[in-house]
């Protein structure tokens, strides 16, 4: 059962590590608004990071850019 627990509070602080990293790399708020971002996801933890990447989503901020694939063009 610990380890159980242990799996799950891992995948919180990776989920909330993932959503910090891409706050500071966004291009589309300022540094005041990334560091309410910030607090939000680490004082709300699944909730705050689930909120956070749901506008990131929504900016395009999370979206895969044109010309970035690993594939090229198969054409």
């Amino acid at each position: 059962m610990e380890i159980i627990a242990l799996l799950l509070a891992s995948a919180l602080v990776a989920l909330q590590a993932f959503a910090t990293l891409r706050v500071r790399r966004s291009v589309a708020y300022a540094p005041d608004q990334k560091w309410a971002q910030i607090r939000l996801i680490w004082l709300l933890p699944l909730l705050g990071a689930a909120l956070v990447l749901s506008v990131l989503h929504q900016d395009g901020e999370l979206m895969p850019r044109r010309g970035t694939s690993s594939q090229g063009d198969r054409g």
